[in-house]
């Protein structure tokens, strides 16, 4: 299982070392209308955040993908292993959707969510 895996079943981070790149995890099923979208967002928050970022690409639907990384919707982006909604666990397989200001929703996450989830990881031990 990889470190991601573990931390995503366990619920619980090691300490971050100064310096060390967050791990972010972009999990998409193959054809998801919404990758591209979620990538580009990913790369444009961590480029202008000036956030070291190391980015793995999980295709959920593939044989040796871990357990702990299946079932979540398309696209779930997880940073250190967690949720950027703090979802704990995988709810359904197939299409996510994110609730935006006003409550419309989006096959993509809102920027200021996934803001804010890089800014409490960079801050996490």
């Amino acid at each position: 299982m990889t470190e991601g895996a573990d931390v995503a079943a366990s619920g619980s981070r090691s300490p971050r070392r100064p310096g060390e790149f967050l791990k972010i995890q972009l999990l998409t099923i193959p054809g998801c209308p919404n990758a591209a979208l979620a990538r580009e967002l990913l790369r444009h928050v961590l480029e202008s955040s000036r956030v070291p970022a190391e980015i793995e690409e999980v295709d959920m639907a593939a044989p040796g993908t871990p357990e702990a990384l299946r079932g979540w919707g398309s696209p779930t982006i997880l940073i250190d292993g967690v949720d950027i909604e703090g979802a704990e666990a995988p709810a359904a397989s197939g299409c996510r959707l994110y609730q935006g200001p006003g409550g419309s929703l989006s096959g993509t996450p809102p920027e200021a969510i996934l803001r804010a989830a890089v800014t409490r990881a960079r801050r996490s031990p």
